[in-house]
């Protein structure tokens, strides 16, 4: 009986090991499968090779990379650099192996993601348990699931959302810059974090320190210096989102649209049925749970501004554009029907089926080729 009490009680009593054995398990629940197959596949579903081949150029490429035959040097402009510098850190301990670093580098991103995720939940009260929207964050939603599998910045994304939230309820607002700045150099879309946290020191008042945060942006100006002294061109990252993010479409590239829900229309004009009820749902879904987090102002201006933003992106992505604001607009906002004994036993079940289904299913169809990844390996260990 003891045994049994303490097993049950190991969750609340070691909350931090309990997730991050949690985190683990979803990612090997992925991984043992693709073990019996070709494991090769996670490091070489997209974009990961890209990420690698980052860490070891740094962005100075030559001119016969392994994609050349189909993407300028310019192209990886477009993926932001502290994903890859994370990468390369790492190689330190897996002696050089790129591939196994790129995994790590997720795993422990992931892991890292999940604990601050905890945290967060716990310091602005925002869920009834803690613990248990954090375990539903190592699976929810599918998109989420496969990204933390793969080579992504999301995981190392969603660690710098988490810690610039919790540094600014305690009120600590250098590690809030730190971690803004460090956002806008993960992802693209990590620029949105400084008006919105500037907004939140305006509405407090705290006219300096609003003042200041614009200055997280000088990460960016640094990075586009650099891209124009070794591509020629200072805005080869914006170049690269509207001219060649949407190759499915003869007539838009750009990823950008001036128009709102440009994507959802051009689905709707074509027999993209499938598309347009995923996209229909996604928007209504992430609208509702947005608005649901009134009462939390931080939370839900956080949402709205991304949300807002997604209804401009021109991708057949919008699933991962949404990513973050799903621990938000999805997981705290739908948490009296998340924590329901009927979610818990007979939904989730389903949900990780589905869900498991999908990320194995999908993983093999987004892939370099074997040939072109050798390549990029040889090129890698033979670089200087």
């Amino acid at each position: 009986m003891a045994n049994e009490t303490a097993f049950r009680s190991f969750p609340n009593n070691h909350p931090y090991i309990f997730l991050s054995g949690v985190m683990l398990l979803s990612t090997l629940a992925v991984y043992v499968p693709l073990a019996f197959k070709d494991f090769s596949i996670v490091a070489r579903h997209y974009d990961g090779p890209f990420y690698m081949y980052i860490a070891k150029t740094f962005y100075v490429i030559p001119p016969d990379h392994p994609f050349h035959q189909h993407l300028p040097a310019s192209f990886y402009a477009g993926q932001f650099p502290m994903y890859p510098i994370l990468i390369r850190l790492l190689t330190l301990f897996t002696l050089g192996n790129y591939p196994a670093a790129m995994v790590l580098a997720t795993l422990s991103s992931s892991i890292g993601a999940v604990l601050l995720f905890y945290k967060l939940l716990q310091s602005w009260e925002l869920v009834r348990s803690p613990i248990w929207t954090s375990v539903l964050f190592c699976f929810f939603p599918e998109r989420w699931l496969m990204q933390h599998v793969i080579g992504s910045t999301e995981p190392l994304f969603f660690c710098l959302i988490f810690g610039a939230f919790i540094s600014y309820k305690q009120k600590r607002d250098l590690l809030v810059f730190l971690c803004i700045t460090l956002a806008c150099l993960t992802r693209p879309p990590g620029f949105l974090m400084v008006p919105i946290f500037g907004f939140f020191y305006l509405r407090h008042r705290r006219w300096k320190t609003a003042f200041l945060i614009p200055f997280t942006l000088s990460g960016l100006l640094l990075l586009f210096l650099y891209h124009q002294y070794v591509f020629g061109d200072f805005l080869a990252a914006f170049r690269m989102h509207t001219t060649m993010a949407f190759a499915s479409s003869s007539t838009q590239r750009s990823s950008i649209n001036s128009y709102p829900l440009a994507i959802y229309r051009f689905y709707a004009e074509r027999p993209s049925f499938h598309s347009t009820e995923l996209f229909l749902l996604l928007y209504v879904l992430s609208l509702i749970g947005t608005l649901a987090l009134w009462k939390k102002k931080e939370f839900f201006f956080y949402s709205l501004v991304y949300l807002l933003f997604t209804f401009f992106v021109f991708s057949f992505d919008l699933p991962r554009y949404l990513l973050p604001i799903a621990p938000f607009a999805y997981l705290v906002a739908f948490d009296e029907i998340l924590s329901h004994r009927a979610f818990r036993f007979i939904v989730f079940p389903l949900f990780l089926y589905l869900a498991y289904t999908f990320v194995l299913g999908f993983l093999p169809l987004a892939t370099c080729s074997p040939e072109t990844f050798r390549d990029m390996l040889h090129q890698i260990r033979t670089l200087p």
